[in-house]
């Protein structure tokens, strides 16, 4: 099962406040069942070439429990 959330923020390379979904794919485990970790990253602005050092994606959680 994956979790998906939407951040929002601004961005540098388009000069705009954009907003990105962050899918977090099940880690849980005995100890933490409700762990998620970041997975796939999108972009609104689809053909972004700057997906990989997103200022957004810098400030948004690398893991949630839900």
């Amino acid at each position: 099962m994956e979790v998906t959330r939407t951040f929002c923020g601004f961005c540098p390379t388009l000069n705009k406040d954009y907003s990105i979904e962050v899918e977090y794919e099940d880690a849980g485990t005995p100890d933490f069942p409700n762990r998620y970790i970041q997975g796939l990253v999108t972009c609104i602005h689809h053909g972004c070439p700057n997906v990989s050092t997103c200022s957004i994606k810098a400030t948004v959680p690398k893991e949630i429990l839900v």
